[in-house]
């Protein structure tokens, strides 16, 4: 790997163990850009871990469309177990369902896979706090309601023992009030996604601040 434009390569070892290797690399305190490289054999870059001295590590894990059911898949898996001992995060947030409106998922098996999701997790990590977030209603007409997602989950959540945060109290009652046309237009055109022109994520980070501080 490199952080002078290719001036100078360092090399990382990954011969030592199998399966999901974390090594540390040697970089520079200032601005710069990394280059990396495979020196011999097969290697798959798996993510960057970068941190600071103080405060808060978060790893982003999510993926553009996927569904509660293709996570209870997905964490099954030794691989995803493994690299997530490798990150080892003292919590795991949870927020899906929202693309599982789009294939009119039922509520009850939502729930399925948000406890299989659960259950998969503190394999993993069993001493991990864990946060299902629940998304706010958009301004799309889907045939299942987020609230009524909401209302199985949180008796999963209540069940499992893990932490439950319905973000629709963060944005309000009707998605009539915080969508694009509106004077609070904290969700963009698209009818899905907070708008981050206007700071439409604010309102999650916001909790999840919060919930790092104070708890829920």
């Amino acid at each position: 790997y490199t952080t002078d434009g290719g001036a100078t390569w360092l090399s990382a070892d990954l011969s030592i163990g199998s399966g999901v290797t974390v090594t540390t690399l040697t970089v520079p305190a200032t601005a710069f850009n990394l280059w990396i490289r495979p020196k011999a054999g097969t290697c798959t870059l798996y993510g960057i871990d970068a941190q600071k001295a103080t405060g808060h590590r978060v790893h982003k894990l999510g993926a553009t469309g996927s569904s509660a059911a293709q996570w209870a898949t997905q964490t099954a898996t030794v691989t995803w177990k493994s690299s997530m001992m490798a990150l080892g995060p003292n919590l795991v947030s949870i927020m899906l369902a929202t693309n599982d409106q789009t294939g009119s998922t039922a509520p009850w098996i939502l729930g399925g896979y948000i406890e299989t999701i659960i259950t998969n997790v503190r394999a993993a990590l069993p001493l991990a706090d864990i946060a299902v977030l629940m998304p706010a209603e958009n301004q799309r007409n889907n045939n299942v309601k987020m609230a009524a997602y909401a209302s199985v989950v949180r008796d999963v959540c209540a069940r499992v023992n893990v932490a439950f945060c319905d973000l629709q109290q963060d944005y309000g009652v009707d998605p009539v009030d915080y969508a694009a046309t509106s004077k609070r237009n904290w969700y963009s055109a698209d009818l899905i996604h907070p708008d981050p022109n206007t700071d439409g994520g604010f309102p999650i980070v916001s909790r999840m601040v919060k919930l790092l501080r104070n708890g829920l």
